[in-house]
């Protein structure tokens, strides 16, 4: 058999590969550009990890951009899905939160019962965040957020602040419990 018969078909698939490794790499760049991330210690034993995602305008258009893409919106899905959130953000600003906990009964933010807490901190004012688990699948997850291992939880935090008032703001998301604290500054 000769080699050289597929080389057609190598060359068309590589080329194809290239065309879109650009724009994951652009989009990738993108959320790390804007998050944040820590890790807590005891000693030598890792007490929780955390990446907090500020769900501005540009990265919520980006995010939802990419879902529609991989679910295969139309362009109507999507300009309506913007919208949505464009309108929640008015009175709400969003985040995502990656988080993950060694011990899986101190990975229990979205339970009334938690020992965590987390914050807005604005300027004097500290805002307490209403915290949703994110029961997307794993694989969509990753798409979504590239940073997202398989060993972490995802969070969605709402605060009751208009994504407007964050804009052009220093501000300051707090993660607290007995276990430890992590700051976040944007």
């Amino acid at each position: 058999m000769n080699p050289l018969k597929f080389l057609p078909l190598v060359l068309s698939l590589s080329l194809c590969a290239c065309q879109t490794a650009p724009q994951q790499r652009d989009y990738t760049r993108q959320i790390h550009d804007v998050s944040l991330s820590q890790k807590s210690y005891d000693g030598f034993q890792q007490t929780f990890e955390a990446t907090v995602t500020p769900m501005n305008r540009e990265i919520t258009r980006l995010v939802l951009g990419k879902k529609g893409e991989v679910l295969g919106w139309t362009p109507q899905r999507l300009e309506k899905e913007v919208n949505e959130a464009q309108e929640k953000m008015l009175t709400h600003s969003l985040f995502f939160l990656r988080f993950y906990a060694p011990n899986s009964d101190y990975n229990d933010l979205h339970k009334p019962n938690s020992i965590w807490k987390i914050y807005l901190i604005l300027g004097n004012q500290r805002f307490e965040g209403e915290v949703k688990k994110d029961f997307s699948k794993l694989a969509q997850l990753q798409s979504l957020y590239p940073y997202f291992d398989r060993f972490s939880t995802g969070y969605e935090i709402t605060f009751p602040v208009g994504q407007s008032a964050l804009e052009n703001q220093h501000y300051e998301i707090l993660l607290t419990s007995s276990l430890g604290q992590a700051q976040f500054q944007f």
